[in-house]
C-alpha cells in the first residue's frame, strides 16, 4: 500500500474506520458570496519544517462528511466510493477500496489517500515545537484549555488571535501558551514571527500536531491556500487568492499538495538570567510546609517540591518574587518543569507584573522531552516589571484538570528565570477580561512528529491579564465573507506562491530581541515511520499481502516489524480478509541485527518444512527488505543455521526447503484438529505447534518419508463481534475495509450499528453520530438484530478507544418490535429522561433501523405505548423526549 500521506489519521484501528454521518436536525453549511479579493498576510506558524497532513476540504470544511469527498485547493480529489470507471491515475492498493476510514479517500490524480472529510483547517506535523503568531495581532481572543473538565475535547490548550486586518488564526493542541487573553480589539500588540506557546498533543488528537485554522472577520473559516484549481471553488465562501506571504516549510510523505516555502529560524537560545529556585530566599509558599520536597537530577539545585492538584480553589501556593534591585524594564520569563511529579496536565501560573497580573497554562507532564525543551526550561511570555517589590510568579494547587482525574494528579514547583530584555519604558496596561469565543474544531487523529528540536526561546507578549467567560460557538457562523482593509505590515502579492524575497524578517526593536544569530534545527526526521508488514491471504491461493504499522523511527526499524509480524494480522485483517501469518513451527525471533546492508534474523522454535512457496522466509524478507539500507537478509533457524550463511544474497533456514528430510526425533503432539480426523503415520513425526493467538493457513505434519500430512484449516465465519480493529501501533493503520462475504451469493449481511461520538456530544459540536460495523446472517430479521446490537452497547475497543457511546435516555431495552406497512414500530422499556438533551436515543434508533431498505419511517413508543404522531407513515418519538 503507499505509504499514508496524512499520517495524522494513519492510527491503529483504521481498518474498521468511524463512518462519521451528518446529523439529522443539523442543517448543512451554507455557502455565502464569493469573498473580495484579500491581500496575503500570513506567515509560517512554526520554525523549521513540518510535514504535511489533513487538508482543507473545500466541499464541506464544517465536519459534515455526508458528500464523501475531498476537495483540495487545487481541485485534486478523493472520493469514498471508488468512481467507475476508474479514472486515470493510480489505482489504491486494493482495487475497488477507496475508504480508508475516518474520513480518508483515496485521490487518483495524487496516488495517495488525503484526510480528511470535513476538515476546516491545516493539520501540520510538528512535535513539542515553538508557535508563531502567524501574522500581526491586536487581541488575544483566547489562551487556555478549551474545556478543563474535557481534555479530549476540540481543540485542547489552544491560542486565537485576532489580526489587524479583521481576520483571525487559531492554534490548536498546544501544550503551553505564551500570551494571555484580553479585550477589546487592540489590546495587543504581537508582532508576526512572536512566539504564543508550544504545539503538543491536547485536545481530540492521537499524535503532536498543530491545527491551524483561518477565519475571515466573519468568523467563517477560510483556506489560506486559496484555490487553484481549475473551475469554481466548490466552497464559494473562500477567497480566491493564497494568503501566505511565505508558505511554511513542509517535509512530504507521499504526494506533495501544498506547496512548501523556506523555513523561518528557531528562537536565539536565552541568556541565563536570574534564577529564582525553590530553595532560594526570594522563594516562598503559603502555608508553610504545604509542598513536599523531592530530589531529582533533573531539578534546579537537584530538588523540587511538589503538592496534589484539585479543581477546588488552592489550599497551597507556591511564589518566586522578582529579584529584588534588579533594574526595571522588559524580561522574558521561563519556568522550569521537573521530570517527575508534574503530572498535572493543567498547571496555572500567575505572573503579577507592573500592576496587572496574567495568566498562562502549562501542560506539566509532557516536559520536558526529547524535543524543543529537553532541559525543562518552559518559555511563558515577556513581561514589564517595575521593579516595586510586590512582583511575582505564584503557581497553586487548584489545576485546569479534569475532576475526576485531578486527585491523582501532582502539581510541581521548581525554579522561575528572569531573562532582561529591555529597559524601555512601559506604561502598565490596564487588566482586561476576556469574553471566549471557543472555535470549536475537530481534529481525529494524530499526526506523527517531525523534525525535533533542540533549543529554548524568549518572545514578547503585550498584553493583560484574562479572566476567560465561557460563551462558545460551537458551529461556524454563516455570516457572507466582507472585505478586509489590507494591513499595512502585509505587501500584495499577485501570485499564489510567494518569491525567494519574501522571508519575512524579525527586525530587533527596542521592545524585541529576536536576532539573526538564529540556531537552524536539525534536518526534518520523523518521529514514527509507517512500515508495511507482510503476511499470507488465505482465501486465495497463497500470496504475499501487507498491513501498515507505525513503528518508532531508528535507523534500522527490524526488531518493530518482526514484533509486528509476530503478533499476527490484526481482528479484520484476520477475519475479514483472510490474512494468515506462515510461521513453520517458527515461535519468534532471539535476534535480528544489521551488519552492512545485511539483515541478520535468528528464530526460535522447531522449524517445520514448508508445503509452499510462501514461507516465513518470504515474509520476513519483504518485510524487511522495504527499508533502502536492507540489500539482504540472511534468516537462520534455531540451531543458527541458514542455506548460505556467507554469501552476499538472501538465505533461509535449510529446514524450509520441501526436499528436506528432517532427522527421526520423537512425537512432539498428536492432537487432532476438532473434527478432522488424525493421520498416523507409522513413522516418527513432528507436529508444527502454532503460537498462541496465531491460526496457520495450514498445519503441515511432515515425516521422516517427507510425506506431509496436512490438517485442514476450519472454515473462517465472520465473528459477530462490537469490536473493531484492534492494531498494535501508536497510530491508525490505513489498511481498507471491504466487506468480504463467504460466497458470491452473501451467506452474511454487513450492518451499520450508529453510536455518538462522547466528546463531539458532550461538546455539542455535530455532528455527533459515529458508526461500526457488524456481520448478520442474510436469513435474520435485520431490525431485532439492529436493536440487540444497539442496547449490548459499543464494543470494548470502541468504548474505550474511539470513545463511543449509546443513548439510552432511561430505556433499558424494548419490548416490542413490528416492521410493517413500511414502517419500524418500536415499543421501548424503562423510565423516560431526556436529560436535557435534544439529540436523543430516538435520533439514533431511527438512523439505525432506516438503513434496512424495507423501512422508510420509525415510530418509538414508550413504555406506556404512548408516542407523538401514533398514526400516519412518518416518524414519531415519544413525547418526553421532546425538547
Amino acid at each position: 500500500m503507499t505509504r499514508c500521506l496524512f499520517v495524522g489519521l494513519c492510527l491503529a484501528g483504521l481498518a474498521l474506520g468511524a463512518n462519521s454521518r451528518s446529523v439529522p436536525r443539523v442543517a448543512a453549511h451554507s455557502n455565502s458570496a464569493p469573498a473580495a479579493a484579500v491581500d496575503a498576510f500570513l506567515y509560517p506558524p512554526y520554525p523549521g519544517s513540518a510535514s504535511q497532513n489533513s487538508v482543507f476540504d473545500h466541499t464541506s470544511p464544517n465536519y459534515s462528511d455526508s458528500d464523501g469527498r475531498i476537495v483540495v485547493f487545487n481541485g485534486k480529489e478523493a472520493r469514498k466510493v471508488c468512481p467507475q470507471p476508474p479514472p486515470r491515475g493510480a489505482p489504491p492498493a486494493q482495487p475497488g477500496v477507496c475508504d480508508a476510514g475516518y474520513g480518508t479517500y483515496w485521490s487518483y490524480s495524487l496516488g495517495d489517500w488525503v484526510s480528511y472529510n470535513g476538515h476546516d483547517g491545516i493539520d501540520y506535523g510538528i512535535s513539542y515545537r515553538p508557535l508563531y503568531a502567524a501574522a500581526d495581532a491586536d487581541q488575544v481572543t483566547y489562551a487556555g484549555w478549551y474545556d478543563p473538565q474535557n481534555h479530549k475535547s476540540n481543540l485542547g490548550i489552544y491560542v486565537k488571535l485576532r489580526h489587524t486586518n479583521g481576520y483571525y488564526t487559531a492554534y490548536g493542541h498546544m501544550s503551553a501558551v505564551a500570551v494571555q487573553s484580553c479585550s477589546p480589539a487592540g489590546c495587543a500588540d504581537l508582532p508576526h514571527g512572536e512566539m504564543i506557546g508550544i504545539s503538543g498533543n491536547t485536545g481530540n488528537s492521537t499524535g503532536a500536531h498543530l491545527h491551524f485554522v483561518l477565519r475571515n472577520p466573519s468568523n467563517i473559516v477560510m483556506d489560506p491556500y486559496g484555490w487553484s484549481g481549475p473551475g469554481a471553488d466548490p466552497y464559494q465562501s473562500n477567497q480566491p487568492e493564497s494568503l501566505w506571504v511565505q508558505n511554511p516549510s513542509l517535509v512530504y510523505y507521499g504526494a506533495a499538495i501544498y506547496p512548501s516555502g523556506p523555513a523561518l529560524d528557531y528562537p536565539a537560545a536565552p541568556a541565563t538570567g536570574v534564577i529564582v529556585d525553590d530553595s532560594s530566599a526570594n522563594f516562598s509558599q503559603s502555608p508553610a510546609g504545604c509542598f513536599t520536597v523531592a530530589s531529582a537530577g533533573s531539578a534546579q539545585g537537584g530538588s523540587f517540591r511538589y503538592v496534589k492538584a484539585r479543581t477546588s480553589p488552592s489550599n497551597c501556593t507556591a511564589q518566586w518574587n522578582f529579584p529584588g534591585g534588579s533594574a526595571p524594564g522588559e524580561y522574558a520569563v521561563y519556568i522550569r518543569i521537573p521530570a517527575v511529579h508534574g503530572t498535572t496536565e493543567g498547571a496555572l501560573y500567575d505572573i503579577k507584573h507592573a500592576g496587572v497580573t496574567s495568566r498562562v497554562t502549562i501542560n506539566q507532564v509532557v516536559f520536558p522531552n526529547g524535543f524543543y525543551v529537553s532541559d525543562g526550561w518552559v518559555y511563558v511570555g515577556k513581561y514589564n516589571f517595575n521593579g516595586s517589590g510586590n512582583e511575582f510568579i505564584s503557581l497553586g494547587n487548584f489545576t485546569h484538570d479534569q475532576t475526576n482525574q485531578a486527585s491523582g494528579l501532582e502539581v510541581a514547583a521548581d525554579a522561575v528565570r528572569f531573562v532582561f530584555v529591555t529597559n524601555e519604558t512601559v506604561t502598565p496596561s490596564p487588566t482586561f477580561t476576556a469574553t471566549v469565543t471557543r472555535t470549536p474544531t475537530k481534529t481525529f487523529t494524530p499526526t506523527a512528529t517531525r523534525t525535533p528540536t533542540v533549543t529554548a526561546t524568549a518572545t514578547l507578549t503585550r498584553t493583560a491579564t484574562a479572566t476567560p467567560s465561557q460563551t462558545r460557538t460551537p458551529t461556524p457562523t454563516k455570516t457572507p465573507t466582507v472585505t478586509r482593509t489590507p494591513t499595512s505590515t502585509s505587501t500584495p502579492t499577485a501570485t499564489r506562491t510567494p518569491t525567494a524575497t519574501r522571508t519575512p524578517t524579525r527586525t530587533p526593536t527596542p521592545t524585541r530581541t529576536p536576532t539573526a544569530t538564529k540556531t537552524p534545527p536539525p534536518g526534518p526526521t520523523p518521529q514514527w515511520t509507517l512500515v508495511n508488514v507482510y503476511f499470507s491471504n488465505n482465501l486465495i491461493p497463497p500470496e504475499a499481502v501487507h498491513g501498515v504499522r507505525w513503528v518508532k523511527t531508528s535507523p534500522f526499524m527490524g526488531a518493530d516489524v518482526l514484533n509486528e509480524f509476530f503478533k499476527g494480522p490484526g481482528y479484520t485483517e484476520y477475519y475479514t480478509y483472510g490474512w494468515r501469518g506462515i510461521y513453520n513451527g517458527f515461535s519468534g525471533y532471539s535476534k535480528t541485527e544489521l551488519i552492512g546492508a545485511t539483515a541478520h534474523v535468528y528464530l526460535k522454535g522447531v522449524c517445520a518444512a514448508a508445503d509452499t512457496d510462501l514461507t516465513i522466509a518470504g515474509l520476513i524478507t519483504l518485510s524487511l527488505k522495504q527499508f533502502p539500507n536492507v540489500q539482504a537478509v540472511k534468516i537462520y533457524d534455531a540451531s543458527g543455521n541458514t542455506r548460505d550463511p556467507n554469501g552476499s544474497g538472501d538465505s533461509a533456514p535449510t529446514c524450509l526447503d520441501p526436499g528436506f528430510v528432517p532427522s527421526p526425533t520423537p512425537t512432539l503432539t498428536r492432537t487432532p484438529t476438532p473434527g478432522v480426523s488424525p493421520t498416523f503415520t507409522p513413522t516418527p513425526t513432528l507436529t508444527h505447534t502454532p503460537p498462541p493467538g496465531v491460526s496457520p493457513t495450514f498445519t503441515s505434519t511432515p515425516t521422516i518419508t517427507r510425506t506431509p500430512t496436512r490438517t485442514p484449516t476450519p472454515i473462517i465465519t465472520p465473528t459477530f463481534t462490537p469490536t473493531p480493529t484492534i492494531t498494535r501501533t501508536p497510530t491508525r493503520t490505513p489498511s481498507p475495509t471491504p466487506a468480504r462475504f463467504p460466497t458470491d451469493t452473501p451467506q452474511y449481511t454487513k450492518l451499520w450499528i450508529y453510536w455518538v461520538d462522547k466528546a463531539r456530544y458532550e461538546a455539542g459540536t455535530p455532528p455527533f453520530d459515529v458508526t461500526g460495523y457488524r456481520y448478520v446472517a442474510s436469513n435474520l430479521d435485520f431490525a431485532k438484530f439492529i436493536l440487540d446490537e444497539y442496547f449490548k452497547g459499543p464494543g470494548y475497543t470502541e468504548y474505550y478507544t474511539y470513545k463511543w457511546r449509546a443513548l439510552f435516555n432511561g430505556f433499558s431495552g424494548y419490548s416490542k418490535l413490528e416492521v410493517r406497512d413500511g414502517g419500524a414500530f418500536v415499543y421501548l422499556k424503562g423510565a423516560c429522561d431526556r436529560m436535557g438533551q435534544t439529540y436523543t436515543i430516538a435520533d439514533l434508533l431511527m438512523l439505525n433501523l432506516k438503513q434496512i431498505e424495507n423501512i422508510g419511517y420509525v415510530k418509538i413508543f414508550d413504555s406506556n405505548g404512548a408516542t407523538e404522531f401514533p398514526g400516519g407513515a412518518v416518524d414519531s418519538i415519544p413525547v418526553c423526549l421532546k425538547p
